[in-house]
This record gives C-alpha cells, sequence and structure tokens, in this order.
C-alpha cells in the first residue's frame, strides 16, 4: 500500500490503528457528560467539585468534607474536578487478551503495552513501567530524535535554496550566451548561419546535461523536504495532542520515520556551474567565417564525495530503547563553516578564473590568426578549460573547499605515556609496496587540513609533476573518515591501504606526528615492523610482559573490533546512571580500558595473552548478563563471532592459537 501523503510503500502487516484519530472522536462524546457529572456519594444530585481515586466516586462539597473528616476515608487522595476530567479524557484501551482489563503497562523488554495479567503471566519477570512513566521517557526520547531532525531539516532547505540558485544562475548564462551568439549571427546570417545552428546547439547540449542533473537533485531534495517536513508536523501534533496511549502504541512507526529521515542521504550542495562563455570579434570573423568562434567551457572543479549524514553505526530499530549517538552527524555550526569556505574559495576561483579568459582569448586569437593564413579549415575546436588545482596529489584534502574535514570531533583520551620526540620508519617495506609506490620513502604522510588551509599546497608534488601542469590532480583514494570514530578532522592517512584514523583513535595512539612513512597496525608486519611507533622503543624488559609480536597481534586484533560498527556501545564505560548496572556487574570491562592496558606504560599492562583475552571475552559477558535478551546482546553476539575469527581461539590453552590466521596478521 502507498501512503497519499508522503508517498511511500508500506506492508499491510505493518498498518496499525491510529488512536490518535479514536482518541478525538471520543473526546466529543464524552464532553456533555462531563457537564452534567453530579455527586455519586450523596442522594442530594449536587454539582461535583472533587473526585476521590480510591473511592472512584464523584463528591460534592458537603461529601469532600466528610469525607476527610472520616477516620477510614481521611487519607483518601481526591483530585480537583479539573484534574479528574484531564485524566478521564484519555479512554482506556483493553487488552485483546483479557477484555475487562486496561493495557496500564508497558513492557521494556518486549517493548509493548501490556495489561497487569499479562504482565504477570506472559512477561513475568521482564522490566516494565507505569504507563505515564513510560510515556514521559518516550516523549523525551522522540523529542530528542525531533531536535536532530529539525537540524538536518535547515541543512536540507539549505541545499535546496542552493540548488535552485544553481538552476537560476544556469539559465541567466545560457540565456547571455545564447544572446550574444545570436547578435554576432546576425551580424554575418548569410555567411554563417550554419555555424551559427551548429554553436546554438553545442550550448545547448552543455547546458541541457547540467541542467538535467539539478533538476534531479531539486526533485530529490524537494521530495525530501517535504518527508521530513509531515514527519515533525505529525510528532509534534502527536506529542502535544495524542494520548499517552496511542504515542506509546504508534511509537514503533514514528521512531521508524524519524530514524529512516534522520539517516536519508542528502546530496551536497552543487559547487559553481562554471563560466560559459562566447568570445567572438564580428568584423574580423565576417572575413573568415570558417573560424566564427569558439565555446569556451570551463569545467567545474571535481564534486566532493557526497556527505552522508548517515554514517557506518549500529542500525537503530524503532523499538530500541535508547538510540546511540550518532559519530558523523552534521550540525549546524559545520554547515555555517562550510559555506564560508565555499565563499572563500569561491572569490579566489572568480580572479583564476578572469586570468585564465584573458590568456584564452589570447590564444583563441593567435590560433584564428594563424589558421587564417594558413588558409585551412577544420571542425570547430571546443576548449575546455580546467581550473588549476593548488592541492598536489600526495594531500589528503577531499577537495578545494576542504570540507571533508568540516566534521573534526577528536577523541580524546588518558594520556599516561611518554611522548617519544619522532616516528621514524626502519627496516624495509615489502616488494609489493616498493612497486607500488616507489617515491614513497621521500614523503610526507598526509594529513586532512581543517584550519582553512585547504586551498594551499600541503606538500612537494610527487612523481616530478611539471608546474605548467593544471589537468587537475587524480581522485584520492582515502577514505573520507577516521574508521574508528566515523568522523573528519585532522587524519592520518596510511600509505598502504585506504584507512584514515585520527591519532588518538588509532591502537596504538600515536603521540607524535609522524615525520616518515606512515603504516597502520592493519598494514604493519609483525614480525618484522616497517615502522616503529613511539612506545616500541621504550618497551619493559621482563620476563612478565607480553613479547612484542604478540603485542603487535594483540593491537591489530583490537583495532580491528574498534573498527566495527557494531562497537560503538562497547568503547566507552557504562555511565553510572545505568540502573543497576554495577550491582549486577562485579566486573565491568570496555575496550577503552583494554586498549590503555594494551599501552606499554600503563600500571595494569598485560602480561600475557590469555588476560587479553579474558578481558575481550568479560566484555560480551557483561552485556549478556546485563541485557539478557536486546538489540545490544545481538550487537555483543556478533562482535564476539568477529573477535573469535580473528584470534581463532575457541578454548584458550597455554597461549592463543595465532596460527589459524597467519594469512589475516
Amino acid at each position: 500500500m502507498r501512503c497519499s501523503i508522503c508517498h511511500q510503500d508500506y506492508k499491510q502487516t505493518d498498518i496499525i490503528d491510529n488512536y490518535f484519530v479514536k482518541d478525538t472522536s471520543e473526546a466529543t462524546s464524552t464532553a456533555d457528560e462531563k457537564a452534567a457529572q453530579v455527586c455519586t456519594s450523596c442522594e442530594d444530585n449536587a454539582g461535583t467539585i472533587g473526585f476521590c481515586v480510591e473511592c472512584g466516586e464523584w463528591l460534592c462539597k458537603t461529601c469532600v468534607e466528610a469525607h476527610q473528616r472520616v477516620k477510614i476515608t481521611k487519607d483518601h487522595k481526591i483530585r480537583t474536578k479539573e484534574d479528574a476530567d484531564a485524566a478521564s479524557g484519555q479512554r482506556p484501551v483493553f487488552c485483546p487478551v483479557h477484555k475487562q482489563e486496561p493495557l496500564k503497562l508497558f513492557c521494556e523488554t518486549c517493548d509493548a503495552l501490556t495489561c497487569r495479567d499479562c504482565q504477570l503471566l506472559e512477561h513475568k519477570e521482564h522490566r516494565y513501567q507505569f504507563l505515564e512513566e513510560a510515556f514521559q521517557n518516550h516523549k523525551c526520547l522522540i523529542e530528542t530524535n525531533m531536535a536532530k531532525l529539525h537540524e538536518k531539516n535547515s541543512f536540507v532547505h539549505h541545499s535546496l535554496s542552493q540548488v535552485q540558485h544553481r538552476l537560476k544562475e544556469l539559465n541567466e548564462t545560457h540565456r547571455k550566451v545564447e544572446h550574444e551568439i545570436k547578435i554576432a549571427v546576425f551580424t554575418l546570417i548569410n555567411e554563417i548561419n550554419k555555424k551559427g545552428k551548429s554553436l546554438l546547439q553545442q550550448l545547448e547540449n552543455v547546458t541541457k546535461e547540467r541542467s538535467m542533473r539539478l533538476v534531479a537533485q531539486h526533485k530529490d531534495t524537494t521530495q525530501l523536504a517535504q518527508q521530513i517536513t509531515h514527519v515533525l508536523k505529525f510528532c509534534s501534533w502527536a506529542i502535544t495532542s495524542g494520548s499517552n496511549t496511542a504515542l506509546l502504541y504508534s511509537k514503533r512507526p514514528i521512531m521508524y520515520q524519524l530514524c529512516k529521515l534522520f539517516k536519508a542521504r542528502l546530496e551536497p550542495a552543487p559547487q559553481s556551474n562554471g563560466v560559459v562563455r562566447f568570445f567572438c570579434d564580428p568584423n574580423f570573423w565576417a572575413k573568415n567565417v570558417v573560424n566564427l568562434g569558439n565555446l569556451v567551457i570551463e569545467k567545474p572543479p571535481p564534486p566532493t564525495q557526497p556527505h552522508s549524514v548517515m554514517v557506518a553505526g549500529p542500525p537503530i530499530s524503532p523499538g530500541q530503547g535508547l538510540p546511540g549517538k550518532h559519530p558523523g552527524q552534521i550540525n549546524l555550526a559545520q554547515l555555517r563553516l562550510q559555506h564560508m569556505q565555499h565563499a572563500a574559495y569561491a572569490q579566489q576561483k572568480q580572479q583564476q578564473q578572469q586570468q585564465q579568459m584573458q590568456q584564452q582569448m589570447r590564444l583563441a586569437s593567435q590560433m584564428s590568426q594563424q589558421h587564417a593564413r594558413q588558409g585551412g579549415g577544420g571542425p570547430p575546436l571546443v576548449q575546455q578549460v580546467r581550473s588549476p588545482e593548488s592541492s598536489p596529489r600526495g594531500a589528503a584534502s577531499t577537495g578545494p573547499d576542504g570540507s571533508r574535514g568540516l566534521g573534526e570531533r577528536i577523541k580524546t583520551e588518558p594520556e599516561t605515556e611518554t611522548p617519544c620526540s619522532e616516528l621514524n620508519g626502519i627496516g624495509a617495506t615489502s616488494t609489493a609496496t616498493t612497486s607500488t609506490s616507489t617515491d614513497r620513502s621521500h614523503s610526507k604522510p598526509k594529513l586532512l587540513l581543517t584550519n582553512g588551509n585547504a586551498g594551499k599546497e600541503a606538500e612537494p608534488s610527487r612523481g616530478g609533476a611539471s608546474e605548467g601542469n593544471h589537468g587537475g590532480r587524480e581522485d584520492d583514494p582515502n577514505e573520507d573518515w577516521c574508521a574508528v570514530c566515523i568522523n573528519g578532522g585532522d587524519l592520518l592517512c596510511c600509505d598502504n591501504c585506504p584507512k584514515v584514523f585520527h591519532m588518538k583513535c588509532h591502537v596504538p595512539t600515536i603521540k607524535i606526528f609522524p615525520k616518515g612513512d606512515f603504516l597502520c597496525t592493519f598494514c604493519r608486519s609483525l614480525s618484522v615492523p616497517e615502522i616503529e611507533y613511539c612506545d616500541d622503543n621504550k618497551r619493559i624488559k621482563g620476563e612478565q610482559s607480553l613479547n612484542p609480536e604478540d603485542q603487535r597481534r594483540c593491537e591489530r586484533v583490537l583495532l580491528y573490533i574498534f573498527c566495527h560498527e557494531l562497537s560503538m556501545g562497547f568503547r566507552e564505560p557504562v555511565p553510572s546512571s545505568v540502573p543497576n548496572y554495577y550491582k549486577i556487574i562485579k566486573q565491568p570491562m570496555d575496550l577503552k580500558k583494554v586498549k590503555k592496558k594494551l599501552q606499554l606504560r600503563s600500571s595494569q599492562y598485560y602480561k600475557s595473552v590469555q588476560e587479553f583475552v579474558s578481558d575481550m571475552r568479560l566484555i560480551f559477558k557483561n552485556c549478556a548478563e546485563y541485557n539478557e535478551v536486546s538489540s545490544m546482546t545481538g550487537a555483543g553476539l556478533v562482535l564476539l563471532r568477529r573477535f573469535k575469527s580473528l584470534t581463532g581461539a575457541r578454548n584458550c590453552a597455554s597461549k592463543m592459537n595465532w596460527g589459524k590466521n597467519k594469512t589475516m596478521f
């Protein structure tokens, strides 16, 4: 089935009753009954002023005073008529199994409304909340997601305005160039009629191709904006106007829509369409009809990688209790910074374009004169002028605007290690690495710039490229986001694989920016490492410590787990606000603590591989023990299987069986 408002397809099994509409229709029928309410405790039919919760009776003023004097009823809770009317305005929903029991409880384990009998029978020992308490908790949850979606909504409308502006700019450029071409053709209408039509057709093709892309993007962005607006309106109405029962009953589809739109991919605002101009001297070309004129088309800079609002991470199902903090979300401050950088870059590009156009005009004039002297005729020349890229191929910036570094959020950890002076490469790299990068020994590690200097040269051009080559650089092969925290910022690029890391996120932590080649833990040899990290030179000597090779193996396994998309909930210690966690779990453990214990200068440094494996298993054991059956338990099970596949150790004997995974290590 397809919704006529949000234009989305749904299965018939996913459609539920709309209790918001039911509550609205039933509220009208009960308005007259409330207005005529009389005292049920006496026979005077007097008007009521209160309602006894324990007795379940409406009371007049006299009965209220008597109720408070009698010893048996003086402790009863009496509500005012206004409060009682507000509470009774929400009609109860009865259990489909126990027809006489209203749904007063919310089972947290099953994520469903239950009655008292269902909770005692089918949901025994499950965690539950009363209806009002559950309503307040999930109301806060939905409001939090709405705030995030409001932020994305502003970005969507900003992108929509940019697309409209670019489309208008393209149409204006088309009309202007078309007018210039028609004037030139009118001057020499008899001699250059065919040539003029050819140029118009060429211009039409150029603009049509770009216009189709912009129109398609405008359509997609408009549809996304409509969906977000509809969901926000509905959620606001549901929270302010709907009942508690209706909100909780419809929580799953509401959360599904919020999460789906929050993760929806949005293409970035298009760059400038480039300058399309027509250069022609009618008096000159009247004598040289063959070379009437040329369209000089400047290609726009290569588009940056699309910033996906959702990045790899554990999916949030509609029934999940608490949403995970999204590691790569784009906030409004970042959008403003991106807009400022775009404006500065556009001004710089405009100056470069003016210089280029002057050079192209002189070049076209010289070529035309030379062609006229030779008396030769040939096909029209279409010159494609590409904007020069000031960043060399070796720099790790994603584009001229440096937008890849906008989401900088560097993760801080306790620094217990002694900083070392430098990180130098030792040993020899493998033959395959040398053959693919012969000049790597003279290069510097690539660092993503975020301080506004993305337009400057980050390092000398490699491979002996000539300074006059403005043909553009190749696309950066490295990834856009840190492999661990899925954020931008100052990133170290591995010279052997496309992965990039923050210095704090890498395992082990990189304390000093490397001066030579950099190989991540995945690519560095375990037995004969090509480079040494800072702590390798200060290894603890003694029998009660890991040998260097086992140390590197443990670090590699830990980094694999850190990079897994489901590891987000296991990286930090569980907050003390989580109810009863530290009463149930006597030995808490997390990935950050394991990483700290792998540091050579740690007071709790591992003395054997078995200790490392034991701590890793303890993380997932604690998860299963506290969460019982939930999405977190499923994530822990997936990570535990991944850990077993990496270590090749189902049963750990005297030493971890590393040999089964030599191909991986």
